[in-house]
């Protein structure tokens, strides 16, 4: 009896498979996760300060000014983008400047660049990426006289390292230290050397 029970139970399956209709059942592997995309263009909008060196400290006496940059930037490989950006300085002087006179009141200086750098970017922590850039830039130094206004610019180079910390995949916070300096010609007669060490604080946006 016991045989006959151990036999039609061993036939069951294959019986099973032979009923018309009836498909064999196999196991499916499991679907792999879709790979994230990671965001390619970037924005960023900074702010801070700028401490004057070269012949903003030497000949002018400029003080710490406020600075405020932008910059578009895009990866062209992992942990590499280029990028395009301005940095604006808006020139602040010592209470004795220019020669040892006061400033006059209406003057304004100011200091632009327009750069096109390459920055490399790589992971510190699971929220924190360290990144370091380098940049050939425009530079522009304008004034602005009782109703006058005159500018001079020159080619300059310039780096900016820093940290970012994502509070979002696509938004990061960050700060970092910079350094810039062209020779600007002024009157086709004398070079002057515009340099600033930087400060800033900034926000940036993946998409």
């Amino acid at each position: 009896m016991r045989t006959i029970v151990a036999l039609t139970l061993l036939a069951l399956p294959a019986t099973a498979a032979a009923q018309p209709g009836m498909t064999p059942y196999y196991a499916q592997p499991p679907m792999a996760a879709p790979v994230a995309v990671e965001p390619k263009l970037r924005l960023e909008l900074s702010l801070g300060a700028a401490s004057p060196k070269g012949d903003w400290k030497d000949q002018l006496a400029a003080d710490t000014s406020p600075a405020l940059g932008l910059q578009l930037g895009f990866t062209v490989a992992p942990n590499v983008s280029v990028f395009g950006g301005f940095r604006y300085v808006n020139v602040k002087f010592q209470d004795t400047a220019i020669d040892g006179g006061a400033v006059p009141a209406d003057l304004e200086l100011s200091h632009r660049e327009l750069q096109l750098g390459l920055r490399f970017m790589s992971p510190i922590s699971p929220s924190a990426k360290f990144f370091v850039e380098g940049h050939v830039h425009s530079a522009t130094i304008a004034a602005s006289y009782q109703g006058q206004t005159d500018s001079e610019s020159g080619l300059g180079l310039g780096g900016r390292g820093g940290v970012v910390f994502m509070v979002d995949r696509k938004i990061g916070l960050g700060a970092a230290v910079s350094y810039s300096s062209a020779d600007i010609e002024i009157d086709q007669t004398e070079s002057f050397a515009d340099t600033w060490l930087g400060f800033d604080g900034f926000l940036s946006f993946w998409f």
